[in-house]
C-alpha cells in the first residue's frame, strides 16, 4: 500500500497541461524525493511523454507514461487516468483532437462569462500554450489582475460548481462528449489501463456504493485510492470498493510543480508491487489490442 520512502507516485503534471515544472523537471524533482518511478498524467496530453522518458534514463528512474482525460458522467465532471497508452493509436488521437477542441471552447466561454461580471481578462488568453489553457491558468492570471489574493482563494470563486467561470465540459455540444464508459473504452482501445483519478477528491466529494458499482461495471481497472484531498476514510472507503469489485488500486499526489501550493510529489506514494499490477493489467489490454488488430487484417485481407 502507501509507503514512506522509494515507490511510485503515480499522479503527476507538467508545464504540457497545467504544472509549473518541464517534464524533465519532473523526473528530477522525483529522484530528489527519493521516488522509484513517476508518472506524469497531464490533463488531456501526452505531449510530455517523450522529453520524461529521456530525462527517466538519464536519472535511473522509471518512468510511467500517463494522461488525465476530462470526462463527463451525467452532467458531472469526473477524471479518467491512463497508463501505458498506445499514443499512436488512431482513436486515442481521434478522442485527443477533440478534447483540445473542447477544452479551447470551454475556455472561451469561461473567460467570457467571467468578462461579463466585469473582470478584465482579454478573450486571446484562450489561444495561449497551444489552446491547451487550463482553469488554473486563468486563476493565476486574476491574481494578477488584482481578482483573487492566492490560488486557494481564487480557485473555489471563480471555478468550484456553481461558481461564475465554471462550464461543464462537452456541455457547449461542440463534439461528442467523453464520457466516464467512453473515456474507458478509449483508453482499452489503446492498450492503457484506466483508472478513476480522486473519486471524492476533487469537484466531485460523494460516490455511493451504488456509483462505484456503476463505475465497475462501465469496465474502469481501478480507483486512485490514496489522493492529497481525499481523507483517511475516504481512502478506506474506496479501497474497500475495491476489494469488493476485484478493483486496482493506485494513488498518488497530484503535484502540480509549484502552480498550487509548493511541490506535493512522493508525499503520497505506493509500494511498487501496485506499478506491476498495473503493468500486468496493461499487458493484458495489448495483448487483446494486437489480436484485434490481427483480426481486422485478416478480415481486409
Amino acid at each position: 500500500m502507501l509507503v514512506t520512502e522509494g515507490g511510485i507516485d503515480f499522479h503527476v503534471h507538467s508545464n504540457q497541461s497545467d504544472g509549473s515544472f518541464s517534464p524533465t523537471k519532473v523526473v528530477e524533482y522525483a529522484g530528489s524525493v527519493g521516488l522509484e518511478a513517476v508518472s506524469l498524467c497531464d490533463h488531456d496530453t501526452a505531449a510530455g511523454h517523450a522529453e520524461a522518458t529521456r530525462a527517466a534514463k538519464e536519472a535511473r528512474i522509471e518512468f510511467v507514461p500517463g494522461i488525465e482525460f476530462t470526462a463527463v458522467w451525467d452532467s458531472e465532471e469526473h477524471h479518467l487516468l491512463g497508463y501505458y497508452m498506445d499514443v499512436n493509436d488512431s482513436t486515442f488521437l481521434r478522442v485527443l483532437k477533440d478534447c483540445r477542441a473542447e477544452r479551447k471552447a470551454r475556455t472561451r466561454k469561461a473567460l467570457e462569462q467571467l468578462r461579463a461580471l466585469g473582470c478584465d481578462i482579454p478573450p486571446e488568453m484562450a489561444e495561449q500554450k497551444g489552446g491547451m489553457v487550463d482553469r488554473g491558468d486563468i486563476v493565476w492570471e486574476m491574481i494578477r489582475r488584482g481578482y483573487a489574493k492566492t490560488f486557494e482563494e481564487g480557485y473555489p470563486k471563480f471555478f468550484g460548481i456553481d461558481a461564475p467561470g465554471y462550464v461543464v465540459p462537452y456541455s457547449l455540444g461542440l463534439v461528442e462528449p467523453l464520457t466516464v464508459k467512453r473515456a474507458i473504452d478509449v483508453i482499452h482501445e489503446a492498450g492503457g489501463v484506466a483508472i478513476l483519478a480522486h473519486p471524492m477528491g476533487f469537484l466531485v466529494t460523494h460516490m455511493s456504493p451504488e456509483r462505484l458499482k456503476a463505475v465497475a461495471e462501465f469496465g474502469v481497472d481501478g480507483l486512485e485510492v490514496y489522493h492529497p484531498r481525499q481523507s483517511q476514510d475516504v481512502s478506506e472507503y474506496l479501497l474497500s470498493a475495491c476489494r469488493e469489485h476485484g478493483l486496482l488500486v493506485t494513488g498518488g499526489s497530484d503535484c502540480h510543480g509549484r502552480v498550487k501550493d509548493k511541490p506535493r510529489m512522493g508525499t503520497v506514494r505506493m509500494d511498487l508491487e501496485h506499478l506491476e499490477a498495473v503493468k500486468a493489467r496493461a499487458a493484458e489490454w495489448k495483448s487483446r489490442r494486437t489480436q484485434r488488430l490481427r483480426d481486422a487484417g485478416k478480415e481486409k485481407g
